[in-house]
């Protein structure tokens, strides 16, 4: 998450400064690849600071990558299918989360049912060992209440079967990194360097608005001089306010 928070972060300030965004699905994907690679050879005894080192890549891979191509999808549309874009991305995103979850759930379920009872056999310890006579265990609490040398199998299986569902992962990064280089990039409008060298921006700042309104303001107003007023009242130069200068145009 940190990661994915720092680069998504990242990637945005670079494209509101630069206008251009399609470099970063397409290093992110690669990025994401090289994650699921190094999240694949996870051990047993792998220490936890190197695994948050593998999921920091992949965590920064994804976060190149999902707001990004959100932004992509608003910007080839015109205004008026901007929400109907929007929804259309959101919806193919969780559809395609749903999709992975269960096809990965089912390939890690299916490769515990290989591993862990190869593990056990390696051992020397039959599968009716374990709680249930099944190699599928519930919770963390059960597997490391097993007594040796089943809780070391148990968990090495677990660890092969979570390496082969990493690694199946990352054809499909390739995948998606290969679609994105056919992608159209359209300049994002609204960028701090929109406006080409040498003219100014069409949008007037706040200050500069509110001054042109006054100024008008005070132009639309009659001469003072042409007022009916009494003899014995001064006469207001409506011309020349004595608080500011917002209308010396």
């Amino acid at each position: 998450m940190v990661g994915l928070l720092a680069a998504s972060i990242g990637s945005g300030r670079a494209i509101t400064a630069t206008g251009r965004y399609k470099i970063f699905p397409v290093v992110g994907l690669l990025i994401a690849a090289v994650g699921l690679g190094l999240m694949s050879r996870l051990a047993v005894d792998t220490s936890l600071v190197v695994a948050g080192l593998y999921m920091l890549v992949t965590g920064v891979g994804i976060g190149l990558v999902m707001q990004v191509l959100v932004l992509a999808t608003q910007n080839a549309v015109e205004q008026k299918d901007l929400g109907v874009a929007t929804s259309g991305a959101t919806f193919f995103r969780s559809l395609g989360g749903a999709l992975g979850v269960a096809v990965f759930g089912a390939l890690l379920t299916h490769r515990l049912a290989d591993t862990i009872p190869s593990r056990l056999a390696e051992a020397g310890v039959p599968a009716d060992r374990i709680a249930g006579g099944t190699p599928t265990l519930g919770s963390p609490e059960q597997i490391g209440a097993l007594p040796e040398p089943v809780h070391t199998a148990v968990i090495t299986g677990f660890a092969d079967a979570l390496q082969t569902t990493f690694l199946a992962a990352v054809p499909f990064a390739l995948l998606g990194f290969l679609v994105l280089l056919f992608l159209r990039e359209t300049r994002c409008a609204n960028t701090r360097r929109s406006t080409p060298p040498g003219r100014t921006s069409q949008r007037p700042s706040r200050r500069r608005s509110i001054r042109t309104a006054i100024s008008g303001m005070a132009r639309t107003m009659p001469d003072a001089g042409a007022l009916p007023t009494p003899a014995d009242r001064p006469v207001r130069d409506f011309r020349r306010p004595s608080h500011s200068g917002l209308c010396r145009r």
